[in-house]
């Protein structure tokens, strides 16, 4: 039983990908969003990627918006080096952790 594996060609267009460059089992590619990332070329052809994340995510989170402790304190919304949304947050504690850093610390 003989596979073929299927040629991708420069400035073919995956999803929201455009490759860029080969560079042996991975390709360069380039999210519309303007990402760009090393992605294994059998899960460009299998469907698997599509996009570099940016599609996950239709809305903006809000200013006040809370996870766990973290309180989301600025819109600005910038990208990390993997791609991933960093966002300027705010850890909040109470005074009870205020006194046992301090407590801690001392």
């Amino acid at each position: 039983m003989e596979t073929t594996k299927r040629v991708i060609n420069i400035s073919e267009k995956f999803g929201s990908w455009i490759v860029l460059n080969k560079q042996g089992k991975q390709v360069l590619c380039q999210c519309d969003c303007g990402t760009q990332k090393l992605v294994y070329s059998h899960t460009l052809t299998n469907g698997r990627s599509t996009n570099c994340g940016c599609k996950k995510r239709k809305e903006s989170i809000p200013v006040g918006a809370n996870f766990g402790r973290l309180k989301v304190i600025s819109d600005a919304e910038v990208k990390g080096k993997r791609g991933e949304l960093l966002l300027l947050t705010q850890y909040q504690i109470s005074t009870q952790d205020a006194i046992n850093i301090i407590l801690h610390h001392a």
